[in-house]
């Protein structure tokens, strides 16, 4: 089936949407009953599959989860007032990445839905509809992201009793189906020439048949389209056999088209291991089972319904051959269900065997690729197609053991051995991909496009400005069998097609060309162009945008000749008929020669980002522009900005943002400005959080307006936003970046920085009174991250008070006896003389102010100094000021803070007895305290002071206390003004100590004779008497320890030594010993771990298997592991006694490739198995080395030497070719770097590399119709 997404996922559109939104009930969501289902360990999951994971096992990537759910059983039922049904369900498996649904039983009946949402409502699946009623009765979703869903049924109410769903898995995402990542020696399949790839271009058609595969919910794999002799796209799907798709889980497959990354990550870069943007938002569900054949590998699916148009699916070629490809093969897959990618091999492939890892096998069903030139493959890779360069397919992925960072192979299930397979039909290719038995063995690709009949239009869609003409250039599908007949249908009246031809041959092509646009008003107009031959009809709709003259736009705020304004407006005008663009300007002067601001292309009739300055006057106009041209300018509008007085208040209190729920926290400030708001800003803003998509942050004024500054990130674009981690901003109306830009702007550390203009504009809060609280608040719109505020400052801008005022900005700050302080003031330009006097009434004796400057003026700020306070406490006093002809006055206080009060100590109580060595000591907080100073000591005048502390908390952890002693302690209390020293005084008495120690508390020995373990038990002094030393072993066969005294009289302070000898008595394993030493009165007991190894077992030697003969100069030996080693050693030799040893080595591996055998012949090997116990020695094996695959051309042996090369390359042949010759050497991406042409083949040349970086290149030797390509490293 095909669905659409929405949501989460860029909307898709398909032929089976129906307009379905989540239905408005009465219940709220959190009354439907939920579903929760059992607690999963994702790590753990993990975990088990990556030991699980081996070559040719399907990777898993969910647990799938056993249920018995219907509509009759679970959910619940209501009535929508269209008289429509509605059944709801709640799903939930905390702390999955995705989940996904089987339906073992899916008949929806006729005007019925069902779709799946997230509990926000933001991410939806579905609709899915009748039109997914299949004859197997099952419906499986793709995956969903998250680990909550709701599933939601529509209906009919009469056609309730018709519906048929039984929910029987439900599947947990451990891995994250979308999040896991693939080596970075991977090439995107969306590079380019454009990035240096020109080489993948040529495959943009085979790269359309390839999808990332699930099954059953819970595994993964690749697959591909493969197209049949009929060339009529059935919808036929090729992937591996071990992927585990059959009859009885068919219907369980879902093939994501196109999931690929939008840009080129380039190859070994940081960016390409990393995660991709790829989208899961295309996709089938649902297949039927018709071949499958284990020895090649092989599963041919048919898939339930039709592919979606929006995959621009391409259904490949393939080629039965009788021979493996010999020059370039080419992979695409998806590796690690990542985003997909393109690997390529241009050296020779052989027949193999899977099993046989590498070795040819001259009749093998498997093509064998001896390694990958660029790129690789890996795990959700296996199904994939390998290509020739002919772009058909040869075989597809079984395994091997390639990866990035080795040169190893990859083993594919041959086409060639499926064609025929088992005979049957069950168990072949041939009866379906030449069901007509026409006895083709190699067939071209298709796209799905071509299997339709079509008049399709090179650009649908075109825009012209009366009266010009337009052009559609049309073209017609071959799959009409007779002349087609063109015509238009619903053309706009007044205008005139002409068509070139009307009768065109299938597959011919014409041009359609309207006039008349003059004779239509502006706007968008839809025709369709149809063709038919005498059966079949198609047709295709176009569209066409006329635009007509333009008019001027109307300028509306802010208001011509408005005054009092702020320096960041927000300019906003009309529309202009027939505009799409705008351009404004503002300038100092009304003829425009002074531009202070410009914007140009503008889409929306407004805009922000010019600053201005204080009492001036500034002009403004805006144009409208289309395809046409430009407008007039607009009237010029005037404005004058207000004399101002700016405040900044910065909060660096952290507030933390739990990571638990969706929390919203708060920090506010106090704003003392006074005046109407002229602008705001919110700078610095600091906060530390995961995920920064889901978060939102909002200010509100002290009348409580609030505007929204930022809105989850990367919102809608990304249902989940911007995945960076911290904020770091500055918020203002007239910011160079708008609120658009940031949801853009996710990048590094911290994810969002810089300077930009809020969500909504600050201008909400003009003209209101700046004095107050505001408040910042913070929320958290997902589950499971968090962080904090750290800090952020308010800045708020307002117009001069203009009345006889006097006003407080800032507040004095408390000080300490004898010390001064300042406060702001500012006097309202309302007095008669701008120049006033200061003075106050209530100043305690000895106190006295000053202020700057002296004369003050009005409408600038006053610096007020206070000083002579000598006593703590609060002083009431008022300010005045005077021109002598008008006065005014403020409150304002003066606090005067003194040295703290005493703490009380709370515990331990005071003379408390077998305190714990390891106590918390608390205290009464005091008001106005900095920190507290604690004292701790064994007098109780404190003349030996044991430690001393300082916190700015009431609580004191201390550990390590002796035992049996008396500790007495008290607290200082320090503020700004001075220190209290404490005069209560606490005591307490540590218990006694009955414990004792072990050291060390764990061993590991071998269990050779001769060794032993040894611990030391140190006795405490809290016994009253003699112990006794007892232990217990587990397991009981455990070594006998031996003491160093009697352990029936253990003595309070002893040190006894403990030791195991003949270790050599107990096998390999760990020993948990007991101890316990008790009296009577007194017990402790403690714990030390023994753990004993031995030497390894032996390695079993694999491959190459004795007396075998092989062809490869740098064979790889492989080996099983051996219990208990640490590492191997390989020792390669030309005798039996290895007396002559050509190569060793040491590995924590169980594979060692050879670095080059010298010469044909015999040669030995054999494994050690290693660990710090000793070492265990296999037998050895021997193989015979013959090079029988020396590179050939023309049947004449090739060496080029040397290889590696510093340089220069020689290439000779061991006899004389016949003919031409051309040498070519290429990059390993495929660029050609030379080409030579000799007319007669020489018998030797040299190929010069120097000029060139080091790396891997490839030279192509080309005689007659023979070639060979041989890879060189440059050093």
């Amino acid at each position: 089936m095909t669905i659409l997404l929405w949501g989460a996922f860029a909307l898709v559109g398909f032929a089976q949407q129906t307009d379905v939104q989540i239905a408005q009930l009465r219940r709220p969501l959190n009354a439907v009953q939920q579903v929760v289902m059992p607690s999963q360990d994702n790590q753990s999951l993990l975990e088990e599959e990556l030991n699980r994971r081996g070559p040719g096992i399907a990777p898993r990537f969910a647990v799938t989860m056993a249920v018995d759910i219907t509509p009759e059983s679970f959910g619940d039922w209501e009535q929508l007032p269209n008289g429509n049904s509605v059944w709801r369900l709640r799903l939930r498996s905390a702390t999955a990445h995705s989940l996904n649904l089987g339906f073992t039983q899916y008949l929806m009946p006729d005007r019925g839905t069902m779709i799946l949402y997230s509990p926000d409502g933001k991410r939806m699946m579905g609709p899915f509809t009748p039109s997914d009623n299949e004859t197997h009765e099952q419906l499986w979703t793709p995956v969903f992201e998250g680990d909550e869903l709701v599933i939601e049924v529509q209906l009919p109410t009469e056609k309730r009793h018709e519906l048929q769903l039984h929910l029987t898995s439900v599947n947990h995402d451990f891995v994250g189906f979308s999040a896991l990542v693939s080596g970075s020696c991977n090439l995107d399949v969306i590079c380019g020439a454009a990035d240096g790839w020109a080489i993948v271009d040529h495959y943009r058609d085979i790269i359309q048949s390839v999808a990332v595969i699930g099954l059953n919910g819970n595994t993964f794999c690749t697959g591909f389209l493969i197209n049949n002799a009929r060339n009529d796209c059935t919808p036929y799907f090729m992937t591996a056999n071990h992927c585990g798709i059959n009859n009885g889980n068919a219907a369980t497959f879902v093939a994501y088209w196109n999931y690929q990354n939008s840009f080129c990550r380039q190859p070994n870069s940081p960016q390409s291991g990393g995660g991709g943007n790829g989208q899961l938002n295309n996709f089938n569900t649902g297949a039927f089972f018709r071949a499958g054949y284990s020895p090649s590998d092989m599963t041919l699916l048919e898939l339930d319904d039709d592919i979606p148009a929006s995959a621009n699916a391409f259904f490949a070629g393939w080629v039965v051959a009788d021979e493996t490809p010999q020059d370039t093969v080419i992979c695409i897959h998806h590796p690690s269900t990542d985003e997909k990618r393109i690997t390529f091999e241009f050296d020779p492939t052989y027949r193999g065997n899977w099993g046989s890892g590498d070795t040819p096998v001259p009749n093998g069903n498997h093509v064998i690729v001896p390694d990958w030139d660029l790129g690789t493959t890996e795990g959700g890779s296996s199904g994939s197609p390998l290509f020739d360069r002919h772009k058909r397919v040869v075989g597809q992925l079984h395994g091997g053991s390639a990866f990035c960072g080795n040169d190893l192979y990859d083993s594919y299930g041959w086409f060639t051995t499926s064609w025929l397979g088992g005979g049957a039909p069950n168990n072949q290719l041939k009866v379906w991909l030449d069901p007509d038995n026409t006895g083709i063995t190699s067939l071209d690709g298709r796209y799905q496009l071509s299997c339709s009949y079509f008049v399709l239009a090179d650009v649908p869609s075109q825009s012209v400005c009366a009266p010009d003409t337009v052009v559609y250039a049309l073209q017609i599908s071959d799959n009409f069998t007779d002349t087609v007949v063109l015509s238009i249908i619903d053309l706009p009246a007044g205008l005139t097609a002409t068509l070139s031809e009307d009768s065109i041959p299938p597959g011919g092509n014409a041009t359609l060309t309207i006039t008349g646009t003059e004779n239509l008003a502006q706007g968008d107009y839809l025709f369709s162009v149809s063709g038919a031959d005498a059966t079949n009809q198609a047709e295709s709709t176009l569209s066409l945008q006329i635009y007509n003259g333009i008019t001027q736009p109307a300028l509306s705020a802010p208001a011509d000749g408005a005054i009092g304004l702020g320096l960041s407006p927000v300019f906003t005008w009309s529309g202009a008929a027939g505009g799409t663009t705008y351009d404004i300007q503002v300038a100092s002067d009304p003829d425009f020669t002074q531009i202070v601001g410009e914007f140009t292309g503008l889409t929306a009739p407004t805009v922000a980002g010019v600053q201005l300055g204080t009492e001036s006057t500034y002009y403004w106009r805006v144009r409208a522009n289309n395809l046409c041209g430009v407008s007039d300018w607009t009237t010029p509008f005037s404005l004058t900005t207000a004399a101002i007085t700016c405040a900044q208040v910065t909060n660096t209190t952290p507030v933390t943002i739990s990571p638990v729920g969706t929390p919203t926290v708060l920090s506010t400030t106090d704003i003392s400005a006074v005046g109407q708001i002229v602008d705001v800003r919110v700078n610095g803003l600091n906060i530390q959080h995961t995920w920064v998509g889901d978060v939102i942050v909002r200010l509100t004024s002290p009348i409580g307006t609030q505007i929204t500054l930022v809105d989850r990130p990367g919102v809608p674009g990304d249902v989940f936003g911007c995945d960076g981690d911290n904020i770091l901003l500055n918020l203002y109306d007239g910011a160079p970046n708008s609120s658009t830009d940031l949801e853009e702007a996710c990048s590094n550390l911290p994810a969002l920085s810089g300077d930009y203009q809020p969500v909504n504009p600050f201008a909400g809060f003009a003209n209101e009174q700046a004095t107050g609280t505001w408040t910042l608040s913070v929320s958290d719109a997902v589950n499971s991250d968090g962080g904090s505020l750290i800090s952020w400052q308010l800045e708020v801008c307002t117009t001069l008070p203009s009345d006889i005022s006097l006003n407080v900005l800032e507040p004095a700050p408390a000080i300490c006896p004898g010390d001064s302080t300042s406060m702001e003031l500012l006097a309202g330009n309302g007095f008669t003389n701008d120049t006033i006097s200061i003075f106050a009434n209530g100043l305690p004796g000895g106190a006295s102010i000053s202020y700057s400057p002296d004369p003050a003026t009005t409408g600038e700020a006053i610096n007020v100094t206070f000083s002579g306070f000598t006593d703590a406490g609060s002083y009431p006093i008022q300010l005045w000021a005077t021109d002598g002809i008008d006065t005014a006055y403020t409150d304002a206080e003066i606090t005067v803070t003194g040295a703290p009060g005493q703490a009380a100590l709370l515990s331990p109580a005071n003379g408390a007895a077998d305190v714990p060595s390891g106590l918390v000591l608390q205290w009464e907080p005091v008001d106005g305290a900095l920190y507290y100073q604690i004292i701790l000591s064994l007098s109780p005048n404190f003349e030996d002071t044991s430690a001393l502390y300082t916190r700015a908390v009431t609580n004191l952890p201390i550990t390590g206390l002796l035992p049996n002693l008396t500790y007495y302690w008290r607290v200082d209390v320090f503020n700004a003004c001075g220190e209290t020293t404490g005069t209560t005084i606490f005591s307490f008495t540590i218990e006694a100590d009955f414990a004792f120690s072990l050291s060390p508390t764990s061993l590991e020995e071998c269990n050779s004779a001769g060794n032993t373990a040894t611990y030391v038990l140190t006795v405490g002094n809290g016994f009253t008497g003699p112990a006794s030393l007892t232990y217990t072993v587990t397991p009981a066969n455990g070594p006998t320890p031996g003491f160093s005294q009697a352990a029936d009289n253990i003595n309070p302070g002893d040190v006894v030594t403990i030791v195991f000898e003949n270790l050599n008595n107990s096998g390999p394993g760990n020993y948990l010993y007991t101890f316990s030493l008790g009296n009577g009165n007194n017990a402790s007991a403690g714990d030390v771990l023994l753990a004993l190894n031995a030497s390894p077992g032996l390695a079993t030697l694999n491959s190459p298997p004795d007396n075998a003969q092989i062809a490869s100069a740098t064979p790889q030996l492989q080996w099983a592991a051996a219990v208990r080693a640490d590492n191997y050693t390989v020792e390669v030799a030309h005798n039996d006694m290895f007396t002559d040893i050509l190569q060793t080595a040491t590995t924590g591996g169980v594979a060692f490739t050879i670095n080059a055998l010298p010469e044909p012949g015999v040669y030995y090997w054999r494994i050690s198995a290693n660990n710090e116990c000793g070492s265990s020695l296999t037998s050895a094996f021997d193989f015979n080395f013959q090079p029988n695959s020396v590179e050939t051309l023309q049947g004449q042996q090739l060496y080029v030497e040397p290889n590696p090369t510093g340089g220069l390359v020689q290439v000779r042949f061991a006899a004389p070719l016949a003919g031409e010759l051309q040498a070519e050497v290429f990059t390993a991406n495929g660029q050609r770097l030379q080409k030579q042409t000799w007319l007669t083949a020489p018998g030797q040349f040299t190929i010069d590399l120097g000029d060139y970086a080091p790396g891997t290149y490839l030279v192509r030797l080309t005689s007659q119709e023979d070639s060979v390509t041989q890879r060189i490293i440059k050093q």
